[in-house]
């Protein structure tokens, strides 16, 4: 399990910039001493400016176990995002890349100290940039997210979108895993809202 920094590549592509499995390949051949590159299996991916909880495989068959997790749904993960509107509660539905595409709005918090909204959802399909593009489509695009509509902010190689609850079979014990993170320190909340809107919460299992 690794909290990834926004900034960072999930995986190595076209720019040739090190990524999260570099790094993680290179800690564990130092650390267990071992000759050439240590396998390192990535079970799902965030995008890059995306921070949060990654899980990665040390062998072959636990990456296997876990993707297969994946596919059938009980790995659970919950996303929370800062937007610039309040999306509605409950499922969301619609289409990205042309597949159906639909998530699940669980909580919508005003912020105290800024105009934004804080955001709690989770995914039932796995769409490339999923998150990003059905918020922006709802006109509550991501703080910092410039590519789909979203203001700029502090940070130009971060969007306010965190991976923050993360939950598994662990591959070979077979116990129930669970990990949760706080909102990363580099998230400042932006003065100057002119009045507060309001607030809901919704449960979703």
């Amino acid at each position: 399990m690794v909290d990834k920094p926004a900034g960072l590549l999930s995986q190595g592509d076209e720019t040739g910039d090190r990524s999260l499995l570099d790094v993680v390949a290179d800690y564990l051949r130092v650390k267990y001493d071992k000759p050439g590159r240590a396998f390192v299996g990535l079970v799902h991916r965030l995008d890059r400016p995306v921070t949060g909880l990654l899980v990665l495989a040390r062998t072959s068959k636990a990456a296997s176990r876990l993707s297969e997790q994946v596919r059938q749904r009980r790995m659970m993960k919950r996303y929370r995002a800062w937007t610039t509107e309040a999306p509605p509660l409950g499922r969301i539905v619609g289409v990205v890349d042309g597949k159906d595409a639909a998530l699940v709005v669980v909580a919508v918090r005003a912020m105290a100290s800024s105009p934004f909204w804080e955001v709690e959802l989770e995914l039932e399909t796995g769409r490339k940039h999923q998150i990003r593009l059905q918020l922006s489509e709802l006109g509550c695009p991501i703080v910092g997210d410039v590519r789909h509509g979203g203001p700029a902010w502090h940070d130009g190689r971060a969007i306010a979108l965190q991976a923050g609850w993360l939950s598994f079979d662990h591959p070979t014990r077979g116990e129930r895993l669970e990990f949760a993170i706080d909102v990363p320190s580099a998230w400042q909340p932006r003065s100057g809202a002119s009045g507060q809107p309001g607030s809901h919460h919704r449960n979703a299992n």
